[in-house]
């Protein structure tokens, strides 16, 4: 008897090369490829710099820290709710995307990870619910113990907001221009049924009128113009031809004594 036992790979993380390709990554640090009838729900980590299969001592390093990472994340309903994506910079260490905050979260290599994400999420509740969430451009926990916050200056607030004004424009617009649309035809059908109508109504008061000015001009003319009397040409009657003479009977004598 041949028994066999299969494990399935599930995946761990999902991620993006620097030219664009993607694959998961499961536990064991295999390469899995896409599926087009599934999509796994996983933390997303871009700008991985190679799409080679035999890889570098470097790059096998980094598969290790994303493994470590993304399985971190995942087990934690917060995090997997906050980080929108983990970007890998050029010399292979972190950098966060928050789904709720304009900043860039510099997290570094993956020593001491527990602890900067613990100090991470003290700074959310001390310091980022009362600021606000866009008050800081950058957020550094590299450092031990500590949590360095980069403020946004005036010119990124200023661009923030001119972006933001702007797409209200935009939005604004096109909301414009599309009741302008509606109501150009609208007044287009409007102006059309109300044209058909005056032209219907003219055509109605213009004929009366046409036939009145052609009877009375018939009428003028018939008045003005002189009346021509025609004589019709009378054949003469053919005189009648005298009727000829029949030539008399024979008469026969009544019959007598004689024969």
């Amino acid at each position: 008897m041949l028994q066999v036992k299969v494990i399935e790979r599930e995946p761990v993380a999902r991620i993006f090369t620097v030219t664009g390709a993607s694959f998961y990554l499961d536990s064991s640090l295999m390469r899995l490829p896409l599926s087009k009838k599934f999509s796994a729900r996983l933390p997303v980590f871009t700008s991985f710099p190679t799409d080679v299969i035999v890889l570098t001592k470097a790059d096998s390093a980094l598969l290790r820290d994303i493994r470590v990472m993304s399985e971190f994340i995942e087990k934690d309903e917060f995090w997997m709710a906050q980080i929108d994506q983990v970007d890998i910079t050029p010399n292979n260490s972190f950098e966060l995307i928050p789904k709720v905050g304009n900043q860039v979260i510099r997290f570094g290599d993956m020593q001491n990870y527990e602890e900067k994400f613990n100090n991470l999420l003290a700074f959310y509740k001390t310091v980022q619910v009362k600021a606000g969430w866009n008050k800081y451009s950058v957020l550094d926990v590299q450092y031990k113990n500590q949590v360095v916050a980069v403020k946004r200056d005036a010119r990124e607030i200023k661009a923030d907001s001119v972006r933001a004004i702007q797409i209200m424009k935009n939005i604004i617009a096109e909301a414009q221009k599309k009741t302008n649309d509606t109501s150009n035809i609208q007044l287009r059908h409007e102006n059309e049924n109300i044209n058909i109508n005056e032209s219907r109504v003219r055509e109605d008061i213009a004929t009366p009128a046409k036939k009145t000015v052609v009877q009375s001009a018939l009428k003028n003319e018939a008045v003005k113009a002189p009346v021509k009397v025609v004589k019709k040409k009378v054949k003469p009657k053919e005189k009648e031809k005298p009727k000829a003479e029949m030539p008399p009977k024979a008469v026969m004598p009544p019959p007598g004594d004689y024969e």
